[in-house]
């Protein structure tokens, strides 16, 4: 159960974090992220973009008008828009259960414009990041990328890419190499202590996979539109 005592307690926790100059550093490597791939959907300070979890980190990156969702919110996984609002979602910092992630994305998926982009955030299940408790990076809910990847997968995302960040431990972490560090994130990519993952909505739920045999999957269409059927040969 959703203890939220402890939910408030790390929102008041990382509070501190945001005025150091760690957390800095931290926003450059995030915002070339968020240039990078959301601004293949168009110019950012045209496109309706919602971010989910932890404000502090985006509200200097992101165009005004973007809307935002808190952590106690997210973890109610309900989001009080109307369908298709959004061309974007970032997702940081934004749950304290992996058991909630299934119904959050639910509506996630709900909220975004056809073809939109999912950007999600998070940490690395093992890094120097994870050691520090005192930052969102070290108290967030971190994720096995490969794992996250199948997950979203099954809840009707299309994953395109995964962005490795903060290759650095935090002691070493600062504006400079946060600048240039995308151009080492094959070498260090063992370091990252975050990782970014787009995905894209996907309108078709993925057809079962079957053997080989046991059963012939054969696809009908008529009239513009199509229809699946499994049948025994």
């Amino acid at each position: 159960m959703l203890n939220m005592k402890e939910v408030n307690k790390n929102i008041s926790e990382g509070q501190a974090f945001y005025l150091s100059s760690t957390a800095a550093a931290v926003k450059i490597s995030f915002a070339q992220i968020v240039r990078d791939e959301l601004g293949s959907l168009g110019n950012l300070g045209s496109l309706r973009l919602l971010v989910a979890g932890d404000k502090n980190m985006f509200a200097d990156i992101v165009p005004k008008g973007t809307s935002f969702v808190s952590k106690v919110d997210a973890a109610r996984g309900e989001l009080d828009f109307p369908d298709c609002s959004f061309d974007g979602v970032i997702i940081f910092d934004a749950l304290d259960e992996k058991g909630l992630l299934d119904g959050f994305m639910r509506e996630v998926w709900r909220v975004l414009e056809d073809g939109g982009k999912v950007l999600f955030f998070a940490p690395s299940p093992i890094s120097f990041w994870r050691m520090d408790k005192g930052t969102p990076l070290g108290s967030g809910l971190s994720f096995c990328p490969l794992k996250l990847w199948f997950r979203l997968a099954k809840l009707r995302f299309t994953p395109l890419k995964v962005r490795r960040a903060l290759l650095l431990p935090p002691r070493f972490y600062d504006a400079k190499w946060a600048a240039r560090e995308a151009k080492y994130q094959f070498w260090l990519a063992p370091l990252a202590g975050a990782f970014a993952m787009l995905c894209e909505k996907r309108l078709i739920a993925m057809p079962p996979k079957v053997k080989a045999g046991i059963f012939s999957h054969k696809v009908a269409s008529s009239a513009g539109s199509a229809t699946t059927a499994f049948s025994k040969p």
